[in-house]
């Protein structure tokens, strides 16, 4: 009987089982930890959950369900492990076909179908937050700009699943035969990948860097600016994890995966992807989840600052400071030459701040100093 003893290869960290198992399982708890005090925090604030909010759950059911399948193929030895071939047999042999090879491009090709939607939904929801937060008159140049992106965002996504769940024509067992029905019964996966893996990387590069110049041309100290930029800088780990990405599609690409080890390869390539939408959500949600531990997060910092702007220069009706305790604003209408008072009774403004909508004038009360 023929020696099924793996065969020798190189091994990065994060093409093996333990690295992977370890960071599925880690990073979950953290995501939904993260979640969860988001969601507690509108709540603590009473404030309604907006889109961007709402964006995030299926984002984070997708993401569970990616790692899941990744935790199981761990447990069949399909992902993690160098394949299991006789000893006669090569590691570049593309025309092998065995249950471990067929295991890994079946939790491949599900792990595709739920990550790709759940990046495309990390995205909006980062443009759904800047729409909120920067966005005061409907017609400004910056709600154009994030509506086309969003818009591109969501014809990326759908336009890269459908190429992934039709990447065989209908002959969808063809993806997980062999690496050689792959290659030739299918489209070139490889190049596919590396246009996903580019356009994936210069849109989270985009969504990265949106919110500094928006946010530095507040008037804000600095010191408070350069608090709430690193805030919105810990979105960095999904754009390293997509840049480490795109170099290795580039490099498979050019070797068509050289001696390396497929299994592995295709293991290092989702271990990557997975990481990128764990860091997304986490990054998601650390803005808002910042108002429980201090007690004043980077939005309230924007709306109050916005909110004061758009007053002094948009708006017949202009706020005097209410002499009463509650700190709460009056709205004058010059126009009608009446007054209107807001107590707390009325609006509700318990230490931050009150926002409804686009359409109504927001109330706030003067933000802390202590950010």
């Amino acid at each position: 009987m023929a020696d099924q003893t793996p065969a020798r290869v190189d091994t990065r960290y994060y093409q093996l089982a333990d690295y992977n198992l370890g960071l599925a399982i880690t990073f979950i708890f953290i995501d939904v930890i993260a979640v969860g005090l988001r969601v507690w925090a509108r709540k603590k604030q009473k404030l309604d959950l907006e889109m961007d909010h709402w964006l995030l759950f299926p984002a984070l059911i997708l993401t569970i369900g990616s790692a899941a399948t990744m935790i199981d193929s761990i447990k069949r030895h399909a992902m993690g492990y160098e394949i299991a071939r006789p000893a006669t047999q090569s590691h570049a042999d593309l025309a092998a076909s065995t249950e471990q090879i067929h295991n890994t491009s079946k939790a491949e090709y599900a792990m595709d179908l739920m990550i790709v939607p759940a990046l495309c939904l990390i995205k909006l929801s980062f443009l759904a937050f800047y729409k909120r937060i920067f966005c005061v008159q409907k017609l400004a140049t910056v709600r154009y700009i994030i509506n086309t992106l969003m818009i591109f965002v969501i014809l990326w996504g759908l336009a890269y699943w459908l190429v992934h769940l039709f990447i065989c024509g209908t002959n969808f067992n063809a993806f997980w035969s062999s690496f050689e029905d792959l290659r030739t019964k299918c489209i070139e996966s490889l190049k596919m990948e590396l246009s996903f893996s580019i356009t994936d990387f210069i849109t989270d590069s985009i969504i990265l860097i949106m919110p500094m110049p928006l946010l530095w041309q507040l008037q804000l100290q600095t010191s408070k600016k350069i608090a709430v930029s690193l805030v919105f800088l810990l979105g960095s780990g999904a754009v390293v994890s997509s840049a480490i990405r795109l170099a290795f599609c580039v490099k498979y690409v050019n070797d068509n995966f050289g001696a390396e080890d497929g299994d592995l390869v295709i293991t290092g390539m989702m271990s990557w992807l997975l990481l990128e939408a764990y860091f997304g959500i986490l990054a998601a949600c650390l803005p808002t989840v910042r108002f429980l531990f201090r007690g004043l997060s980077p939005e309230s910092v924007i709306n109050s600052i916005r909110s004061n702007q758009e007053a002094a220069v948009t708006s017949p009706l202009r706020r005097r400071r209410d002499p009463s305790p509650s700190g709460v604003f009056v709205l004058e209408d010059d126009d009608a030459g009446s007054l209107t008072e807001l107590d707390s009774a009325d609006v509700p403004v318990p230490t931050e701040y009150q926002q409804t909508n686009d359409d109504s004038v927001e109330v706030l009360a003067e933000p802390s100093t202590g950010f």
